[in-house]
């Protein structure tokens, strides 16, 4: 009985072992490519986004002015990589960016896990219009174009 039981634990062992290795895929022996199964693929609209934007028209409670004062030098930078440079009534902010599958959203993630959510209404060579809801929901409208270099 205790041989039986031994014998029992030491093939227990084994399989977990087999079972936890990465298994080659059955055409090159290679092992298998996983992705992240959230994982969202860059697109053209992606590679439209990827520049410095300067807001040339701010609007709130359906007002648009120009930038002035602590928002005058405001603006977003996205990298094609991932990361973002954000400067929101005069605040310096830098994180990640992601865009959801319609590409209807960008999701922008700073430092300590704040997260923003801007909703995408055009986006064009020459012009990004998004809104931006914030923490005592307010929307606020930004229209922009390719900062100047």
């Amino acid at each position: 009985m205790r041989k039986r039981n031994f014998n029992l634990l030491i093939a227990l062992l084994l399989s977990s072992v087999v079972l936890a290795q990465d298994k080659p895929s059955a055409k090159s022996g290679q092992p298998k490519q996983t992705s992240k199964p959230n994982a969202v693929v860059m697109t053209a609209k992606d590679t439209l986004l990827c520049k410095a934007w300067k807001p040339i028209s701010i609007e709130r409670f359906h007002v648009a002015n120009k930038p002035e004062g602590t928002e005058k030098d405001d603006g977003v930078t996205f990298v094609l990589e991932g990361t973002v440079f954000l400067t929101m009534e005069g605040v310096q902010k830098t994180g990640t960016w992601i865009t959801d599958k319609s590409k209807k959203w960008i999701t922008l993630t700073f430092e300590g896990g704040t997260q923003y959510r801007f909703q995408i209404f055009n986006l064009t060579p020459t012009e990004f219009y998004y809104e931006y809801q914030d923490a005592e929901l307010v929307r606020t409208k930004y229209k922009c174009e390719p900062a100047k270099k």
